[in-house]
């Protein structure tokens, strides 16, 4: 896509004449070297959104008309914008030198009240431009251009269409797949042996099935101030870390991982070098801490400090580690972070080569690019994208949802995005269940939970029908969840919109809207071309319209969640499950229709040949195989061939190995349709 830097930006100084333009078929990137003395100034758009911290640990995000909205602000990290002629801009400065470990903290861009920009020091900004027909890929191939420029400072080539530029392996995957736990929200600090035992053991008996367990904040020998001593388990786990892994793999936990801030604790290590210290981190640490102005210690040997730690963890049985704290000392100690996060990147790999690291309080670009620029594609880190969920703070939800949604496709340009642990239960807000489980979900990262065990809602999780036999993620998507670019720059209306997919070929289309606000939404999607099958999978009852033109979803401050899928019409033979829950779909005209006409009708049967296919949906069930085994209304259908009759408005009567076998009277909401060659 050839287009001319002065169509996207207004300069001064040398940044043109210094801008290094790097070819690319369907995209425009220009690579802008910027001194003090230089500032550019956005070409005309009709609006977009800029990131920037919102405190010492993570990036929220605003959205602006014109860029005189945005200023004066001196800590803008990336800008994504719109131009009238529907073109999308995005601009995120960097330093080349990211890979070598030899570079300085990545400036950010300041904005002038006139929405002029500029920078404190030298730097390079990337500034990458598609039009409309490749937005999705926007993120991805910012990622792959940034990732080049900081590795190798070399174009790459080729360039696939994609949506997210990393490829993980199955291994990869396989730590993921599933549902697991945090202890953070379940006992804060105040955990031990018999506690996380007795949680797993309550939630397993419950019917749910935990795959993986994140041992968090509590485990480690600290000093009263907040400083780690040694890797060992503090007098609350007797038995060591080896210990509490055999008794979790007694209970079905495949994997266990643990947690630690990246100085070791929060206030680092007893024996460590001095460094200046944020109040704030004071305060997270100990009150002790606080009270006598402590600061922190980091490891003065940082390859010693993590073999030694990774060595002791690996022989005790822990899969992996959740990485906290990151951003904390960015702004006093640069330099001390650096060292200390790119140890533990090669440290990481070579104890738990196949677990995806977990990077959290990390938004720092300096972090980010580094993470971009040592990661292996296959072998993406994991990185939070939000601050922590606060179960006890009713008005903490939308926020958290709001901030895990918007930052999510920027994020996804360094690594997988973690939307952080929900509860199944929230007594004080019980609407909220749903839309925090149904994020996750969508969100293509891992899904885990932080339940009071006495408390955990497993009715919720058989429901929604999200775990095989086998404790698996069904389904699992294709790539991390993020909204189209035209609703991330179109401003904050109360509903935002999530898009993921999942099957071959992107078979199926899954659209999460949230209604964030406090009052009744009502927001509508267009039919997606190619996309023939339209299901509204939750909730079930659910207030809108649907037709061949647009859905109308209707969203109360009760039920604040719905579940959209777009099936293709040839859908591949691959087995589907529904994200939300069953007994409740309504697929459009154009290839099957079926619906609750009222209360005396409990469904009814349409037929149709399907390019010599037949599809069978019940409750939300999709079979697509000529033989095959399964379950209807708790009975199991065995081998059903394609011959079928339809009897009234109540019955439908399926040949099943050439014995009639009928079920009548079904309840409202059920729905049945059955489609096939009958030639």
């Amino acid at each position: 896509m050839e287009l001319n830097l002065s169509t996207l930006v207004r300069t001064s100084g040398r940044v043109t004449s210094s801008a290094n333009v790097i070819q690319d078929p369907e995209f425009s990137v220009f690579d802008i070297e910027l001194d003090p003395a230089d500032t550019f100034r956005l070409s005309h758009g009709v609006g977009g959104r800029y990131w920037y911290p919102s405190d010492t640990w993570w990036f929220t995000s605003a959205q602006f008309h014109s860029t005189d909205d945005m200023g004066p602000r001196e800590d803008v990290c990336c800008v994504l914008y719109q131009l009238a002629d529907g073109r999308y801009v995005m601009i995120m400065p960097f330093d080349p030198d990211a890979a070598t470990g030899t570079h300085t903290s990545v400036t950010a861009l300041t904005v002038k009240e006139n929405g002029t920009f500029s920078v404190h020091r030298p730097c390079h900004i990337l500034l990458v431009a598609c039009s409309p027909e490749y937005t999705d890929q926007m993120y991805a191939r910012s990622s792959i251009h940034l990732r080049a420029l900081l590795a190798a400072k070399l174009p790459p080539s080729p360039f696939s269409s994609t949506t997210w530029p990393f490829s993980p392996t199955p291994g990869w995957f396989d730590h993921l797949d599933g549902l697991g736990a945090c202890t953070w929200d379940m006992f804060y600090r105040d955990v031990n042996h018999s506690s996380v035992i007795s949680a797993i053991r309550k939630i397993q008996a419950s019917g749910t099935r935990l795959q993986y367990v994140i041992l968090d904040d509590g485990w480690q020998r600290t000093t009263k101030y907040g400083q780690l001593q040694d890797w060992r388990t503090n007098e609350k786990f007797p038995g060591g870390l080896k210990s509490l892994v055999k008794d979790a793999e007694e209970e079905g936990v495949r994997r266990l991982m643990v947690w630690h801030a990246l100085q070791g604790y929060w206030l680092g290590v007893e024996d460590g070098e001095r460094v200046d210290t944020p109040d704030k981190l004071r305060e997270v640490a100990s009150p002790d801490a606080a009270k006598d102005h402590i600061d922190a210690r980091v490891p003065r040997n940082a390859e010693q400090f993590y073999d030694e730690g990774y060595a002791t963890l690996s022989k005790a049985g822990i899969s992996g580690c959740k990485i906290d704290c990151q951003a904390t000392l960015t702004t006093t100690a640069h330099e001390h972070i650096e060292r200390l996060q790119r140890a533990v990147l090669h440290t990481s790999k070579r104890y738990f080569p196949d677990s995806p690291q977990v990077n959290c309080m990390s938004h720092d670009l300096s972090l980010l690019h580094t993470l971009l620029a040592t990661t292996h594609l296959s072998q993406p880190y994991l990185i939070r994208t939000s601050d922590d969920f606060i179960p006890h703070n009713s008005s903490s939800h939308a926020p958290m949802l709001k901030q895990n949604i918007l930052n999510s496709g920027f994020i996804s340009m360094f690594g997988l995005p973690d939307w952080d642990m929900f509860r199944t239960h929230l007594e004080e807000s019980p609407e909220w269940v749903m839309p925090h489980l149904l994020s996750r979900l969508i969100s293509g990262g891992p899904v885990y939970v932080s339940d009071d065990a006495d408390k955990h809602n497993a009715g919720l999780i058989l429901r929604c029908e999200i775990l095989s036999v086998e404790g698996r993620i069904i389904p699992r998507l294709a790539r991390p969840g993020a909204p189209k670019l035209k609703d991330v720059v179109r401003g904050d209306e109360g509903v935002i919109v999530v898009w993921n997919t999942c099957g071959d070929d992107d078979a199926v289309k899954v659209c999460l809207v949230l209604n964030l606000s406090h009052e009744t939404k009502s927001y509508r999607l267009p039919v997606v071309d190619g996309y023939d099958l339209i299901r509204v999978s939750y909730p079930i009852e659910w207030a809108g319209k649907l037709n061949d033109e647009e859905v109308v979803i209707r969203l109360t401050t009760t039920i604040r969640a719905a579940i959209i899928e777009y099936h293709k019409p040839c859908f591949p033979d691959i087995p589907f499950r529904s994200l939300g829950l069953e007994k409740a779909w309504l697929p459009s005209a154009s290839l099957l229709w079926e619906h609750c006409t009222g209360p005396d009708t409990a469904f009814s049967a349409a037929f149709r040949t399907v390019e010599g296919r037949f599809v069978f949906y019940h409750g939300g069930r999709l079979i697509h195989e000529p033989l095959c085994s399964y379950v209807l209304d708790g009975k199991v259908v065995r081998k059903w061939k394609a011959r079928t009759e339809a009897r009234s408005d109540t019955t439908c009567v399926v040949l099943v190995d050439g014995s009639h076998r009928a079920w009548s009277g079904l309840e409202k909401g059920t729905y049945l349709v059955i489609s096939m060659d009958i030639s």
